[in-house]
């Protein structure tokens, strides 16, 4: 897809809520992000993300994305900082995810 370069890259707390908003270019495209983080941070959060697309990155004009999180204990033994397991067991770590890198 070519090189990542951002033009805006904000973070910026409204009240209760963190927003995050960029502007940055994905080969010929252009990504405009919005997310929104809230919830008591220390127990549960949610993320609501929102981006689009111009000109269309692979089909894509725009793409929306929930996450709702919540402290359910300790990590287990195997699992480090950053570790996020999907509902079909595939872990993925959010600081190694950048370099494609997955572990099942």
């Amino acid at each position: 897809m070519g090189t990542l370069s951002c033009s805006k890259q904000e973070i910026r707390r409204e009240g209760d809520r963190i927003v995050a908003e960029s502007v940055c270019r994905i080969g010929e495209s252009t990504a405009t992000t919005l997310m929104v983080f809230s919830g008591s941070f220390d127990s549960g959060y949610r993320a609501e993300v929102r981006s689009t697309y111009a000109p269309p990155l692979l089909g894509l004009s725009e793409g929306s994305a929930r996450v709702d999180a919540r402290w359910i204990g300790p990590c287990p033994p195997a699992q480090r900082p950053g570790d996020m397991t999907l509902p079909n067991g595939t872990t993925i770590n959010l600081y190694d995810a950048r370099d494609g890198a997955l572990r099942q």
